[in-house]
């Protein structure tokens, strides 16, 4: 066991409130709790229904009411070449709200490509899962609502307790995905995966997956599978990234799978090697509130005492609607903004940046 250490902008020129700096790292270092059944079953969740609000920057866009996914005590200890593990670690438990982590968007125009990395365990496999269950349950996102990409596939073995791994390129309807040969076992094995979308602007892009690989320095291994052999007319390239999407579909199509250490950056040393300290997950360092949530005329904010030097709330299009330069109230009047989803966005004296979600009714 380890130590213990919505909807985005959907136009083109995406503001970089509530996004992540690359390369981004979490440990899910947030606080586990469990029940006194045997066995004891998780009680803390990696996303709140009841607020709407995620720890660190994970996000939803679309809150349901399934509690889940947990937090857990986890079940990874290390990965050769990788650095110590920090915190905890979250478990899909079937069909579940699906985790959202925006972080500043990278594009084909970059020059670079765009990694994410993790440690995944699928640590049961249901009856409720079909015997021929196949799904993603990661991958990379141009928006957050959809537009996916080096997409992490599950399949079960004909009914057994054993599963391959696989990607597609583009999650588009009809294509195809390319599975490794090797059959992992639930309950059983830890693996180490990266997903890697290498970005091409007049040719075929192409999605790698990294299984357990040899980490040595700087130097990035051949991949275990890859997108390659897929023709053109078979896949819709994507332009850009700044999501990355937990997803969990349906008790039919999901098993439980612990996941941790979250490493996203655009190089194999920035998923592989330790983060720098400004790179870790800053949100976690503003602990605020904002009630009501739903709210109609006023929003109230409790900072806890820490000093913030400004507050906006950002629409769905992009646009500040209101701004608050060296906040000294608690309240701010909002009876002039439309119903809808909107983005609150917080920064203090030390230029820690957070964002939560707001609903006006």
């Amino acid at each position: 066991m380890k130590t213990k250490l919505f909807f985005t902008l959907l136009c083109i020129s995406m503001i970089s409130f509530g996004q992540e700096k690359l390369p981004f790292y979490d440990g899910f270092d947030y606080s586990v709790a469990y029940s006194t059944d045997t066995p004891p079953v998780a009680l803390n969740t990696l996303l709140d229904s009841n607020t709407q609000t995620g720890q660190g920057s994970w996000t939803e866009n679309d809150y349901g009411s399934t509690k889940n996914p947990f937090l857990i005590t986890s079940p990874f200890s290390s990965y050769t070449g990788l650095p110590a593990f920090t915190g905890n670690a979250i478990e899909i438990v079937g069909g579940t709200n699906d985790p959202l982590l925006y972080f500043e968007e990278v594009s084909e125009d970059d020059g670079v490509n765009l990694y994410a990395s993790f440690m995944i365990k699928v640590t049961n496999i249901s009856d409720a899962v079909s015997d021929t269950a196949k799904d993603y349950f990661i991958a990379l996102s141009t928006s957050g609502t959809g537009g996916y990409g080096a997409a992490l596939y599950f399949s079960r073995i004909s009914g057994t307790n054993t599963y391959n791994l696989g990607i597609n390129e583009s999650n588009t309807s009809g294509e195809a995905v390319i599975y490794s040969d090797t059959a992992f076992t639930a309950g059983v094995d830890e693996i180490f995966v990266v997903i890697k979308y290498e970005f091409n602007k007049t040719g075929n892009s192409v999605a790698h997956l990294f299984i357990n690989p040899t980490i040595s320095g700087t130097t990035e291994p051949s991949a275990t599978i890859n997108t390659l052999s897929l023709a053109l007319d078979d896949e819709a390239n994507k332009s850009s990234f700044t999501a990355l999407k937990i997803n969990a579909n349906s008790n039919a199509k999901t098993p439980n799978i612990a996941i941790d250490e979250v490493r996203i950056g655009t190089s194999w040393v920035d998923v592989t090697s330790e983060p720098s300290t400004a790179s870790i997950n800053q949100n976690e360092i503003v602990n605020f509130n904002i009630y009501p949530n739903p709210a109609k005329n006023y929003i109230n904010i409790d900072s806890k005492n820490e000093k913030i030097l400004s507050v906006d709330i950002i629409n769905i299009l992009g646009k500040t609607v209101i701004s608050k330069k060296d906040f000294n109230s608690n309240t701010i009047d909002i009876r002039n903004l439309s119903k809808g989803v909107y983005f609150l966005k917080m920064q203090n004296k030390k230029n820690n940046i957070v964002t939560k979600r707001l609903i006006i009714d």
